[in-house]
């Protein structure tokens, strides 16, 4: 009992980060452009670039803790690579590869939290999930303000580190191995 909640505290951890980091770029696009020698509007495609590739949560896969974690990582990976980037180009491939990484750990977690609470009662985890959704978008514009006037919008980027070594720690030996998504129930 105490593993799934665990493992829902770690997935509601991954939903939260990638919220805040969808919504922070709002705030700092000017201050990412000065900082990369590019447009605002180039910027506006790396923060494009990033909710377009996290439509690929529609991409069917076969769940597995390993790929949860392994995007989880990306992600993580992605977010070094933004924050010590230079150029434009880099910045949005980058943001497109975070997206992607966000999507895939999204729709891979999400399979093995509903395996994980088969057969109880499911509103603790969409209302969990949902939670830290909102509160990741509507706070993320807010730490990324603050983290960027206070010290640098390069570590809205570095602070990711932190929360991805978490959330690979709890989830990883707590989540089912394995659930196909989209794969009907049996």
């Amino acid at each position: 009992m105490f593993r799934r909640w665990l493992s829902l505290t770690s997935y509601a951890l991954a939903a939260l980060l990638f919220a805040v980091n969808a919504a922070a770029m709002n705030a700092i696009e000017d201050l990412v452009a000065m900082g990369h020698d590019t447009t605002p509007s180039a910027v506006g495609w790396a923060a494009d670039a990033y909710l377009i590739a996290l439509a690929g949560v529609l991409i069917p896969l076969k769940a597995r803790r390993s790929v949860f974690v392994s995007a989880v990582a990306l992600f993580g990976l992605a977010s070094l690579v933004i924050a010590f980037t230079e150029g434009a180009g880099l910045l949005i491939g980058a943001r497109a590869v975070q997206g992607l990484a966000a999507a895939v750990a999204l729709r891979a977690g999400l399979a093995l939290l509903v395996a994980a609470f088969q057969g109880g009662r499911m509103w603790p985890l969409v209302a969990a999930v949902a939670a830290a959704i909102v509160v990741g978008y509507l706070g993320g514009v807010v730490w990324g303000a603050y983290v960027a006037e206070m010290f640098s919008y390069r570590w809205i980027f570095l602070a990711n580190v932190v929360p991805v070594a978490l959330v690979a720690a709890t989830f990883v030996p707590r989540a089912p191995q394995q659930e196909m998504v989209g794969a009907p129930a049996s």
